[in-house]
């Protein structure tokens, strides 16, 4: 069986599905599945089970918009991407805004 390099060619230009892949192995690292030092060989592992999957639809299901699909994996990743990027922000700025107003007459109040 030889490669079908119009397939070969359709999957180099996508960006979505790579980005998808980012997202899935930083959440499980957030969740402490995968383990310190791991993620890069997790991330290959992946990309290359993802795009054997996507070359075998491309190839035997040709009426299957990949490009399609890859526009759905974009804007999921880069929303998750953009979110976990947030969260560390999110988490130091509230211990510091919440340190500075301890004490603060009204906004610094605690009942404990």
């Amino acid at each position: 069986m030889q490669l079908d390099f119009s397939v070969v060619e359709l999957l180099k230009a996508l960006v979505g599905v790579p980005a998808l892949i980012a997202l899935v192995v930083n959440v499980l690292k957030w969740f402490t599945v995968i383990k310190p030092g791991k993620a890069t060989q997790w991330a290959k592992i992946l990309n290359v089970v993802v795009f054997a999957l996507l070359y075998v639809l491309a190839t035997f299901y040709p009426d299957i918009d990949i490009l399609y699909f890859d526009e759905i994996a974009r804007t999921v990743a880069g929303f998750g991407l953009a979110m976990i990027g947030f969260m560390p922000a999110g988490a130091v700025i509230s211990g510091k805004v919440h340190d500075g107003i301890r004490g603060v007459p009204i906004l610094g109040k605690s009942n404990s």
